[in-house]
């Protein structure tokens, strides 16, 4: 048999790919042949596996990543079928897209209904452009010659601290720090 196709005995075919097979059968009888031809189109099985992406792969907070699934058959062959997600930690779903405004690593899960299938993929948030910037000092009222602690914050408008860098200076003397 051709590629694609198994025989189960008592002529019986199977086939695993999407093609259109032709069979054709032939008699001679006292110099005369008879040709007769018949043919099957073979479509996509059920739904049964699914593979899922996520892309890109990172992302500003509060920007989309698209969600990909390719669903197929029990024999690889492209199908259709219905994908639920779920994100952990929790995000925004809509359609295929997933939006998320916390900096860190999400794991999408995807489960194609009425099958076992399961796949997941990740992706990174980082911090979006920086909407805020807070300085804070250890004290307020030193003497001479003691020191202070400063902190300075940078936070995306999430909420999401910043990794830029800050150049911090006093005007006393025009030191930077």
């Amino acid at each position: 048999p051709p590629l694609g196709v198994l025989v189960d005995g008592d002529d019986q075919y199977r086939f695993t790919e999407l093609e259109t097979y032709t069979y054709i059968a032939s008699v001679s009888v006292l110099g005369s042949t008879l040709v007769a031809s018949s043919q099957v189109g073979i479509v996509s099985g059920p739904a049964a596996n699914l593979k899922i992406h996520v892309s890109p792969p990172l992302v500003a907070a509060g920007n989309p990543v698209t969600l990909f699934a390719e669903i197929t058959d029990a024999f690889g062959n492209p199908a259709s079928g219905e994908v639920n997600y779920t994100v952990d930690p929790s995000a925004i779903i809509t359609d295929d897209l997933v939006t998320a405004t916390q900096a860190g690593s999400y794991i999408v899960t995807g489960s194609l209904v009425g099958t076992e299938a399961v796949d997941t993929d990740g992706f990174l948030i980082e911090s979006a452009a920086p909407a805020s910037l807070s300085i804070s000092l250890s004290s307020y009222d030193v003497e001479r010659g003691d020191g202070i602690f400063v902190d300075v914050v940078v936070l995306d408008s999430f909420g999401n601290p910043s990794d830029h860098e800050v150049d911090l200076w006093t005007d006393g003397s025009g030191s930077v720090v």
